[in-house]
């Protein structure tokens, strides 16, 4: 007579709610632990685009920030002209790079650009990186106005 049960409940019951509530708790522990490591690769993978974006502005000559004249010679004249009008005005050499954004995660981002052949910096522009943030690097190579192998190095964080 199962009709008269009343206020009791059955044991097929409390065993099924048992392992529905731990299945529930599994998959959002599961999610929850998944989404800090794919928000950390967005971050990095993000980095990564800016700084790979930066170096191909500096190797074209696009928003007036580009050194290389013909590809892969870099041009003295322009090198100059990115060091004297640019990097003296690190805001505004963000904003031709694209690198001032609103964002939840960031305000802006920072970056560290240098050009260097085995005896000569050419150029050495914005902040040097802090040692314990995360950053992306690139470096792609040309030849120096001495026609040395040059090392043009982007640092983005």
């Amino acid at each position: 007579m199962k009709g008269n049960l009343k206020g009791q409940i059955v044991f097929e019951f409390v065993i099924a709610s048992l392992i529905l509530f731990s299945v529930i708790i599994y998959a959002i522990s599961f999610i929850a632990g998944d989404f800090n490591a794919r928000h950390g690769r967005f971050l990095s993978d993000r980095l990564e685009s800016n700084a790979i974006r930066v170096s191909n502005l500096l190797l074209s000559d696009h928003r007036g920030i580009g050194i290389v004249d013909v590809w892969p010679n870099l041009n003295q004249v322009m090198m100059n002209d990115l060091v004297v009008k640019k990097c003296g005005d690190y805001p505004s050499l963000q904003d031709s790079l694209g690198l001032r954004e609103e964002s939840p995660y960031v305000t802006y981002i920072h970056f560290n650009i240098t050009v260097a052949d085995e005896s000569t910096t050419y150029v050495n522009c914005g902040r040097e990186p802090p040692e314990d943030v995360g950053k992306a690097v690139v470096t792609r190579y040309a030849l120096s106005p001495s026609k040395k192998v040059a090392k043009i190095g982007v640092t983005v964080w």
